[in-house]
């Protein structure tokens, strides 16, 4: 939350704010009469008195020469005649540290929950802070001449509240109220000094209603001509307010890109022959086994986002060095559609076969060709803007996802932006028994975000399934300020329905896939609205945006902005090694704790060695007009550059220097001459006006706009639009959940003798329901466990219980606040900000009983929508206002009205789209017990009857765990 500045003293005189004048009470909080209500004055003696204080401890400092009731006895009689007046909270009763505390800080400015946190009884009706506020707002009326001292331009005088013109004459009794020189009497708009003669303010400007503008595909003009108000009348002018006929919100989208480097990936190959090492017989892995770096959570744009914007990372994996001979990828994704065999024909011969022997057959596409086909998928996500979640103007954290080829997201409790089916589920298994994480992403603390976050992708034994299982487990781990460790893995479940349906095809889970690509990004559209002039130039205002500035060492602001701290890569198993004891119970004490965790992944990283890509141009910062959006710019490019945002030269041997020491970091230079780096010292604001000017056949001249250098009439236009949320999503897809996949959260379904629904609010106003369940009953490893054979079930199932108990275990006796699992590249002393700190409302702690082997799974997911079965309630807000405002829904969307905007996929391999598709009739799995010397086919497990697969009732282990 943004820091209050507290005054020697705080006085409630005009116009803070504007709340609804309510006068039920005679009582005044100007308890010492002075005609004005002061925080270390009138709530300090409400405060001592509630405490018992009276005689000199009760008025001594309190009361000054103006006071008109100024004894300690006056002050008492008045306040104890007055006694319920003080009840701020309406529990009954009054109490100095819940009804004095709730007086003092509303004197002192607090608003919302910093109103109210901590400082109500358990009985209070008045339990909001816009409650508390009326109580108040009602009893610091002066002269009770029904205003509000906030409202009241006289605050002794209960004839007059108002005094348009500030001359010092109310309105009731000044005969020309704007001071325009037209009596009141002769005036048709009294209150506004311009509108004396006629029906409009002069140089005024509106929508108009004629046509005007780019046409769209019916050949209709989108756009309105703008109208300008001179002599009281309203006329055309030649300004068109544009429409992009593309986007049904009428905004462009102008595609922006900076950050990472010119060639943002390396190549974890380790400059090894593929070819060679199958002819030696080497089998080893090649690529990394995991790593680390950290990124900025920060609030880019700073009003309304309208477009996806993101800055991240994205990791795929390696083959293994013997080559493969078929396609990696399910074959659906090949025709994005499933047709016969004999709609195939020439070059496509083959390749319509869901029969592996036969699509082997197939000549196109990738299959047979090793330098394309192998181990396909990727694992990415990161910071930004999501039109597909639930939106805010504040960044959020997409956790990074599983990906096969055809783009298919693992989903279910978990970024299920659509309908699931029970059965497609088995990819985010969550691990922590202390982070929320929504289906719509994790959200920050704070009013502005600006702080890193420590992300971890390695390789783990933590979803081992016997002591013999040597599948990949994939394991998210983080850092920051609030909490810290690991999140989630992606089952090998996920990729082994997919991909390998033919017996030598791999996934991300088999042990010879290694990590052997990473790159990081920052790319998306931000809005712009636009109007064009009589000439036929294109002006735009864009959302507004801004970097925040880097701290050096002795706490110094920079003025260049860091996104990514660097890299830290694993080249060994290091984490089986460090989690082993910890997740088996073996070793000694220290070697089961994060911290000897965190130790091992500092002993077990390099750096880059130098290898570090710099941009090769200075000017990186660029916005860029999506073509089809405008017909006019469908052949040529219009971009906009140098805002004043660069990236270090790859000839500045510093700046190499300095990310070569970093791991190679990606930091923005960000120049005081082109940005706004004063108004806000920590935030370096870019310019938002564009200029596009296209004369004849030649290229479009695009111009960076200075406020002043922008026409008046020009940037008025442009202020008639305003940015407003897309409504793509306001969470009927996150929960509670679909018919489609209830059974996998019914089957066997929440912990043992706990299945209430957990309810909190989060800061931008998204309610979770979430269940806490046993480990191995969490929906996302229902249909895993289906998969398996029956007899090897439940012997996996006990196995993997006991080791996330000791997980737990082990990470709530670390005596340290947030013990860290691993560290930042360069040093934890040259991380250029803070950490960040999530959203408090996703910080969880079990139940008694469920301290550890349980976990939460979030069910519900809406904007200002409390579920209506919520058994237990964390957090300050407990309930949405009652009677809501009547803007209060603004921005959201009620799932099914007329205006729903939504964006399906629609390719059939995609399962998320509904649409229908059928994978291969087996799957060749990379066997969970790797004792097993061959791959073994089995059922898919994606049928319809693997929804059903599991029994209702949580098996018994013998563990603390365990079902009563």
């Amino acid at each position: 939350m943004r820091p209050i500045i507290f005054l020697t003293r705080t006085y409630i005189l005009l116009g803070a704010m504007l709340i609804g004048s309510s006068h039920a009470s005679e009582f005044r909080f100007d308890v010492d009469q002075d005609g004005k209500v002061e925080a270390l004055v009138d709530g300090l003696l409400v405060l001592r008195h509630l405490f018992g204080f009276s005689g000199a401890t009760l008025s001594e400092g309190a009361v000054t020469s103006a006071s008109e009731r100024s004894s300690a006895a006056e002050i008492t009689s008045y306040l104890e005649a007055n006694q319920s007046e003080m009840d701020v909270d309406g529990d009954g009763s009054t109490d100095a540290l819940t009804d004095g505390l709730l007086l003092l800080r509303y004197l002192f400015g607090f608003r919302d929950n910093t109103l109210t946190a901590g400082a109500l009884s358990a009985n209070a009706e008045r339990a909001s802070s816009a409650d508390v506020a009326a109580f108040v707002t009602a009893r610091l009326d002066t002269d009770a001449d029904g205003y509000s001292d906030f409202d009241d331009a006289f605050l002794l005088d209960a004839s007059e509240w108002l005094d348009t013109d500030g001359d010092g004459i109310g309105n009731n009794a000044d005969t020309d109220d704007d001071n325009d020189g037209t009596l009141d009497q002769d005036d048709a708009f009294p209150l506004v000094p311009s509108l004396s003669q006629g029906g409009c303010q002069t140089g005024a400007l509106r929508a108009g209603t004629k046509a005007c503008g780019v046409k769209n595909d019916d050949g209709e003009a989108t756009g309105l001509l703008v109208e300008r108000c001179s002599a009281g009348a309203w006329s055309d002018t030649s300004i068109c307010q544009e429409k992009t006929h593309q986007q049904p919100d009428g905004y462009d989208r102008l595609h922006g890109g900076a950050g990472g480097p010119q060639n943002p990936a390396w190549d974890y190959y380790q400059g090894k022959n593929f070819e060679e090492e199958d002819e030696a017989g080497n089998t080893n892995p090649a690529g990394l086994y995991g790593w680390h770096y950290y990124i900025r959570a920060f609030d880019f744009i700073r009003d309304t986002p309208v477009s996806e914007l993101g800055w991240g990372q994205w990791t795929k994996p390696t083959r293994p060095y013997q080559a493969l001979d078929v396609c990696g990828v399910h074959p659906g994704g090949f025709t994005c559609e499933e047709i016969s065999d004999e709609e195939f024909e020439g070059e496509l011969k083959d390749c319509g076969h869901t029969d592996w022997q036969k699509l082997e057959g197939c000549q196109v596409w990738c299959c047979a060709e090793p330098d394309k086909c192998g181990v396909r998928g990727s694992i990415e996500g990161g910071m930004g803007y999501w039109m597909y979640s639930t939106e805010t103007s504040h960044v959020k954290w997409m956790l990074p996802g599983s990906t096969n080829m055809n783009y298919e997201i693992f989903g279910g409790t978990f970024l299920n932006d659509r309908t699931q089916m029970c059965k497609t589920l088995g990819g985010a298994v969550r691990v922590s028994n202390r982070l929320l994480v929504p289906n719509s992403f994790m959200g920050f603390d704070g009013d502005d975000v600006n702080g890193f976050l420590g992300y971890m992708l390695t390789r783990t034994p933590i979803g081992k399934r016997s002591d013999n299982d040597d599948a990949n487990y994939w394991t998210i781990v983080l850092d920051t300020a609030n909490f810290a460790g690991p999140v989630m893995y992606m089952s090998s479940w996920f990729w082994d329905s997919r991909v390998n349906w033919h017996p030598k095809s791999v996934s991300w889970s088999d042990p010879r896939a290694m990590i052997g690509y990473i790159a990081q990004g920052y790319e998306g559209s931000i809005g712009a609205v636009r109007v064009s002039d009589g000439d036929g130039v294109d002006w735009r205002r864009t959302n507004r945006w801004a970097y925040p500035k880097d701290l050096d060492t002795n706490g110094q602001l920079l003025n260049q902005s860091t996104l990514f701290t660097g890299h830290v890569q694993y080249d060994t198993d290091w984490a089986a090694t460090a989690l082993e004891p910890m997740l088996a119970g073996s070793g000694t004490a220290v070697e089961r704790t994060p911290s000897a965790v965190r130790l091992a992944s500092t002993e077990a990283g390099l750096g880059l060695g130098g290898r570090c890509n710099i941009p090769s141009t200075p000017d990186f910062m660029s916005l860029q007009i999506d073509h089809n959006e405008d017909p006019r710019y469908a052949d040529e490019e219009a971009l906009w550059r140098g805002f004043g945002v660069s990236s270090p030269s790859v000839l500045d041997s510093d700046a190499k220097a300095n990310s070569d020491a970093a791991n190679c970091h990606t930091v923005l230079k960000l120049d005081p001459d082109e940005l706004d780096c004063d108004t806000d010292e920590a935030w370096c604001e870019g310019r938002r006006y564009l200029k596009l000017e296209k004369v004849g056949e030649t290229p479009a001249t695009t111009t960076i706009m200075a406020t002043s250098d922008v026409p008046d009439d020009i940037r008025g236009a442009l202020d008639l639009s305003s940015f407003k949320k897309s409504r793509r999503n306001d969470g009927f897809f996150l929960g509670p959940p679909q018919p489609s996949e209830q059974t996998c959260f019914d089957k066997p379904g929440p912990a043992p003798a706990d299945p209430q629904l957990y309810c909190t609010r989060t800061q931008d106003g998204r309610w979770l329901g979430y269940r806490w369940y046993r480990f191995i009953d969490q929906p996302e490893l229902n249909q895993v466990f289906a998969s398996m054979p029956a007899a090897d079930r439940d012997e996996a199932r006990c196995y993997m219980q006991a080791r996330i108990e000791r997980l737990h275990e082990a990470q709530q006796a670390d005596t340290t606040s947030v013990p860290r699992w691993f560290d930042v590249p360069q040093g934890s002393d040259k991380l250029p900000g803070s950490k960040v700190a999530f959203d408090s409302a996703l910080l969880v702690t079990p139940p008694s009983g469920l301290e550890k082997g349980f976990v939460p799974i979030v069910v519900h997911e809406r904007s200002h929508e409390k579920p209506t079965n919520c058994g237990t309630v964390i957090g300050d807000v407990v309930d949405e206002p009652n009677p809501l405002p009547d803007d209060y829904y603004e921005g959201y969307l009620t799932y099914g009205t007329t205006d729903v905007e939504y964006e399906l996929e629609h390719c059939p391999a995609n399962v998320e789209s509904g649409a229908p598709f059928t994978y291969p009739g087996t799957i060749f799995q990379y066997p969970w017990d790797s004792t097993d010397a061959e791959r073994v086919g089995y059922l898919v497990p994606t049928r319809d009857e693997i929804g059903d697969g599991l029994e209702a009732d949580p098996i018994a282990c013998g563990l603390v765990s365990d079902p009563p």
